[in-house]
């Protein structure tokens, strides 16, 4: 009787024996991944309850337009120290619990593994994305050296890894600075792998004109952004330009138009005259279109026998702020809605490109204080 009591009390005491759960290690798996630590510690579903309040209260500060960097930063911090001071804090508190399934290394990094891609799905493919200006397309309002935040949940929510839109609540408005894939004029499906940056002007169903600078939308004037840049002179409106788009049209880039841009369930006649302009449209609706002999043309190798296409998706008309080197609709054409993939919020990091880290002090004062956390508008 009391040899069984001894093993009854030797299997308690195996069962809960004091955690010896190693301080740094708990530090580290909050760290690298919120809730891990907690994991580690013995409780698997405060691990995940905090894991996910960790990331619901990072995208609520986005959604609720705190993109101000430095403030994202900082609140960021509070966050994973608050996440890491908790797991220590459980860890005291539960000194004597049994071993589960889950604490193993391999699941450790299992958990860590399924976090990094929850992550990238939820903040990278539909919040934000950061990434850096390399040209001078936007100046004044975007510099070389900027680093942007766009803010991908603008228009709508993504498929994961893709650009591609599950659904969308909202479209681009006027004067919106977004960033876009630029589809190549032969292919719908082909982009240079680059995103670009440009500033809404045209609207799905406008009629755009720009006369001697001045850009009339449906007849409307738009006024420029205090920004918008010029380094050359006027060009005359008698005076076309080869690269300007449609090829054909006697435009240039301070005289352009009437142009109309199409929007979603338009019929538009298509003749021999107009064929340039809206080849363009039908192809990046995804179908092929060619004029065959004898000026007929056939839309995925079918008549249009009265001449009539309806367009199936809307298209906008970007103008870049530096517009005497702006390569932009002026010359490539109307950029599909499933292209523009977010709008630009914030600069959250600045400085020249132009200097080499070989000389690290003058990279690091060429830091431009001023524009760091500067909203984009």
């Amino acid at each position: 009787m009391d040899e069984n009591k001894i093993v009854i009390e030797n299997a308690v005491s195996n069962e809960q024996a004091p955690l010896k759960r190693n301080l740094f290690l708990i530090i580290l798996f909050s760290y690298l991944c919120p809730g891990l630590g907690h994991i580690y510690a013995g409780d698997l579903k405060r691990g995940i309850l905090v894991y996910f309040i960790y990331y619901f209260a990072y995208i609520l500060l986005i959604v609720l337009g705190i993109v101000f960097y430095p403030a994202i930063f900082f609140l960021t911090v509070l966050l994973t120290l608050f996440v890491i001071l908790d797991s220590v804090i459980f860890s005291r508190n539960h000194k004597i619990f049994a071993l589960k399934w889950f604490n193993k290394w391999y699941v450790y990094i299992l958990i860590y593994i399924v976090s990094v891609f929850l992550f990238s799905v939820l903040i990278r493919s539909n919040v934000m994305e950061g990434f850096v200006i390399p040209t001078v397309s936007m100046e004044n309002t975007i510099l070389p050296g900027d680093y942007l935040i766009a803010n991908k949940s603008s228009y709508g929510l993504h498929i994961p890894y893709t650009e591609k839109y599950l659904f969308r609540y909202n479209s681009p408005k006027r004067d919106d600075i977004v960033v876009f894939n630029r589809t190549e004029l032969n292919n719908k499906n082909a982009t240079d792998g680059v995103k670009y940056v440009s500033r809404c002007i045209g609207l799905p169903g406008d009629t755009l004109l720009i006369k001697n600078r001045s850009i009339y939308c449906s007849g409307k004037l738009y006024r420029n952004s205090a920004n918008v840049k010029y380094i050359t002179p006027v060009v005359p409106e008698d005076v076309g330009e080869d690269r300007i788009f449609p090829k054909g049209y006697k435009w240039n880039k301070d005289n352009y138009g009437p142009i109309y841009i199409p929007k979603k369930g338009d019929v538009i006649n298509i003749t021999q005259d107009n064929y340039v302009l809206w080849k363009q449209i039908i192809e990046f609706d995804g179908h092929n279109c060619e004029k065959k002999s004898g000026g007929t043309i056939y839309v995925d190798d079918k008549i249009i026998s009265d001449g009539n296409y309806k367009v199936e998706n809307n298209y906008y008309f970007l103008i870049s702020d530096n517009r005497d080197v702006s390569v932009d609709s002026r010359y490539n054409g109307f950029i599909p809605e499933d292209k523009i993939v977010g709008k630009v919020s914030t600069i959250y990091w600045s400085w020249d490109p132009n200097i080499n880290w070989i000389m690290p002090v003058h990279k690091i004062s060429s830091i431009r204080w001023n524009r760091i956390g500067l909203r984009i508008e």
